[in-house]
C-alpha cells in the first residue's frame, strides 16, 4: 500500500495481520515511526534504544523529553520481540533495560550538574567526568561499545541537560 505517514498513528491489515505504525515524533526526528504487530508480539524501532550496546559517536540526534515520552509509550506496549535497527535483536526485557541505560545517565548528568556545576575549564570538566564515568562504567562496562562509546554519550546527555534537550 503506498500512504503519506502525516504524523500520526496508523493501521494497516496485510494478509490479515494488524500492524500498528507507531508516531514516535520529537523523539529521534520528526518523522520517526514504530513497527508494532500484537498478534506476533513484536515491536520494531528505528534508531532508538539498543539492545545492551553504547549508541555510537554519543547517541542520535533527539530531543529527550520526546524520546522518553516516545521510549515510555513504547515500553507499555505487549510484546516479546524487541527488534532494533541496530545491533541485534533482543524482547522487552533488554528494551526496559535500554530505556533504564538513557534515564540513568540522564540522572547522572543533572546530579553532577547540580553538585560541580557546569563544566568551565579542564578541572570541572574531570570533576564530571570523575563523577560520571565509575558509575557509568560499574553498571555498564560491560555493554557493547562501553570503551569505545562511553565517553561520547556521557558528554552528549550531559551538555543536553544543559542546554535543555
Amino acid at each position: 500500500p503506498t500512504r503519506l505517514l502525516e504524523g500520526k498513528d496508523q493501521t494497516l491489515t496485510i494478509g490479515g495481520v494488524e500492524i500498528q505504525l507507531l508516531f514516535t515524533g520529537h523523539a529521534h526526528s520528526d518523522t520517526n515511526f514504530a513497527v508494532f504487530v500484537p498478534a506476533e508480539r513484536v515491536l520494531w524501532v528505528a534508531d532508538m534504544n539498543l539492545v545492551k550496546t553504547y549508541p555510537p559517536f554519543g547517541g542520535p540526534d533527539h530531543y529527550a523529553h520526546g524520546y522518553m515520552a516516545a521510549l515510555d509509550r513504547l515500553a507499555s506496549l505487549d510484546f516479546d520481540v524487541y527488534l532494533p535497527s541496530h545491533f541485534g535483536t533482543g524482547n522487552k526485557k533488554d528494551f526496559t533495560e535500554s530505556k533504564e541505560h538513557y534515564e540513568f545517565h540522564r540522572t547522572l548528568a543533572r546530579e553532577a550538574l547540580a553538585k560541580i556545576g557546569p563544566p568551565g575549564d579542564k578541572k570541572s570538566l574531570g570533576a564530571h567526568f570523575d563523577y560520571i564515568y565509575p558509575r557509568a562504567k560499574e553498571r555498564y562496562g560491560d555493554w557493547r561499545g562501553f570503551d569505545d562509546q562511553a565517553l561520547q554519550f556521557l558528554i552528549r546527555q550531559e551538555s543536553g541537560e544543559l542546554l535543555g534537550y
